[in-house]
């Protein structure tokens, strides 16, 4: 039986999305021609990030950082709680990856304990 990641990609999701980083695009790791522009409301592009997990493998999720500069989040699911965020670029300003180092380990300690 496939667990469900979709809550713990939830969280992660729309922590981003509240401490003002920018939803762009989703792709399936395993063939980057499998990718979506996010369009809209950031709560309405989540939706779609949502949506678009498959049950198995990587997913990245492309991001804006509050300040303009891209990276990418994957998600991977097979991992234990708290570990589906796997890896992240690392933002060129040291507080965009602080922020992002704090989004992800709060969730990821919660979720693990």
């Amino acid at each position: 039986m496939s667990k469900n990641y979709r809550p713990e990609i939830t969280e992660n999701v729309m922590a981003l999305i509240d401490s003002g980083f920018r939803l762009i695009s989703v792709a399936d790791h395993a063939d980057y021609k499998v990718r979506i522009e996010l369009d809209g409301p950031q709560k309405q592009r989540a939706r779609t990030v949502i949506d678009f997990i498959p049950l198995q493998g990587a997913t990245i999720l492309y991001i804006e950082t509050p300040s303009g500069w891209s990276t990418g989040v994957t998600f991977v699911l097979g991992n234990d709680d708290g570990e589906v965020v796997s890896d992240w670029g690392i933002p060129t300003g040291d507080s965009e990856a602080e922020l992002m180092d704090k989004i992800f380990s709060e969730i990821s300690d919660r979720r693990m304990a």
